[in-house]
């Protein structure tokens, strides 16, 4: 079964745009499609607005410019230390 989740579960989850902001970003197809069950009353599937979120947090950069999700741990690529005693 499906959850649903209203207004409230969305500003729970921090998305506090406005009903203006949430349409605009419906119809270009940047956020979920919202359900109408009645004139005023509007619902959006949980699993869909849990998704929205994650592939924010899996797009957004690191000061670099890296996304998060392609970063590698340090030094993952740097080359073995060069021997700098003298010694041959």
């Amino acid at each position: 079964m499906q959850t649903f989740i209203d207004r409230r579960g969305l500003k729970a989850r921090g998305i506090t745009y406005t009903n203006q902001h949430l349409l605009r970003l419906e119809k270009a197809g940047k956020f979920p499609q919202r359900v109408r069950l009645s004139a005023i009353r509007v619902l959006w599937l949980q699993d869909e607005i849990d998704g929205w979120i994650a592939a924010l947090a899996d797009a957004r950069e690191t000061p670099h410019g890296l996304k998060i999700a392609e970063r590698e741990t340090p030094h993952a690529n740097r080359a073995p230390a060069r021997d700098t005693s003298g010694a041959a």
